[in-house]
């Protein structure tokens, strides 16, 4: 792998940032605005469950590994610096795929959705977002026809220019109604998340219990991970790293997570996904879930084992004294646990 001298960081006003360490492949930076946003789908009976749900549909779009974060990240990283400005020699090699479900099923119709009742608290923030995001996506489609179809060699790249500092302008754009968009929602998950719990203590429904303690075992693990990684960033901030010689990024102190709390929380998310694949196909019916959803379920305890054992590598780093540049970042901890909250509203949706 060649070695890089310094830590490479598209600018965090534009997306999800790329994380590049000294001789490490690039993945996707995960800080405060930047982390998992994909959240979970309640099973709740509300009459607010469809509007609900198509606004948890754009909220995953926007998550770190969300269909449009993805494709911000995929075309920056090819077609522009860490200043936004445009990279040409990259043109010939150039390709992205603009998701067919971010178009045609997340946002279809999307516009509507904030008139609908019932009325909720980020109505106002997704009247603004909606448009922002369909901005994005019909310039990443001009973008991807205009070098698919090579019009570049009769423009001389005029149009990939001007297209390019508009997808710049527009990434910002939607940044600033997807951040007060994502509080919002957060606030309203954590209310339905409490009503879920109480109604499944009340009625013991004890597969959805044991969902919800996988969860909050998972989200406990994110952040704890989350702090780790802005002590990663932080060194990122603080050092020079363009004046720094290769002995002196070999000898670079790297910051540590909390093991102790890593230990802890890793032994709870286990103990929930045990108890979820114990549970027999006649349980998991009486709990009120078909059998599709018990095929769901297999599938979400192997993600949950996953996650596991991200974090048991992440433990073995730190108690081996074997973190390095090379291995410091946790991107499979970040790709585990949203797929975690993928096959989560799976099965409750």
């Amino acid at each position: 792998m060649k070695k890089k001298t310094k830590l490479v960081i598209l600018s965090l006003t534009l997306t999800a940032a790329l994380f590049v360490l000294p001789g490490c492949q690039q993945a996707q930076k995960m800080m405060d605005d930047t982390k998992s946003e994909a959240k979970k789908i309640t099973n709740s009976a509300n009459t607010d469950i469809d509007k609900y749900n198509q606004y948890m549909d754009i909220l995953n779009a926007l998550s770190a590994s969300g269909e449009l974060t993805t494709l911000e990240t995929d075309y920056l990283s090819k077609l522009s610096d860490e200043n936004g400005n445009y990279v040409q020699e990259n043109v010939e090699t150039f390709f992205i795929n603009v998701p067919y479900a971010l178009s045609n099923q997340i946002l279809e119709n999307a516009t509507d959705i904030p008139d609908t009742k019932p009325k909720m608290a980020v109505d106002a923030d997704a009247k603004k977002l909606i448009p922002a995001m369909e901005k994005e996506i019909d310039l990443f489609t001009q973008i991807t026809s205009y070098y698919s179809e090579k019009d570049y060699v009769n423009d001389d790249y005029k149009k990939g220019k001007e297209l390019h500092a508009q997808i710049i302008e527009a990434i910002k754009a939607t940044r600033i109604p997807a951040d007060t968009f994502k509080i919002g929602m957060s606030s309203i998950i954590e209310e339905k998340t409490k009503k879920e719990r109480a109604d499944a203590k009340k009625n013991n429904n004890k597969v959805q219990l044991a969902l919800l303690d996988s969860i909050d075992a998972a989200d406990a693990l994110l952040t704890e991970v989350d702090n780790y990684t802005e002590a990663l960033n932080k060194l990122d901030d603080e050092t020079d790293w363009e004046n720094l010689t290769e002995e002196d990024v070999e000898n670079i102190q790297l910051p540590t997570p909390n093991v102790e709390n890593l230990t802890a929380l890793n032994e709870k998310l286990s103990a929930s996904m045990e108890k979820l694949a114990n549970f027999t196909d006649k349980e998991i019916k009486e709990d009120g879930y078909s059998l599709s959803n018990a095929s769901s379920i297999n599938l979400y305890v192997n993600t949950g084992k996953n996650l596991k054992t991200n974090v048991n590598e992440l433990i073995q780093f730190t108690k081996t004294n074997t973190l390095t540049l090379d291995n410091a970042f946790p991107e499979y901890f970040y790709k585990s646990y949203d797929k975690l909250i993928n096959d989560y509203n799976e099965i409750v949706k």
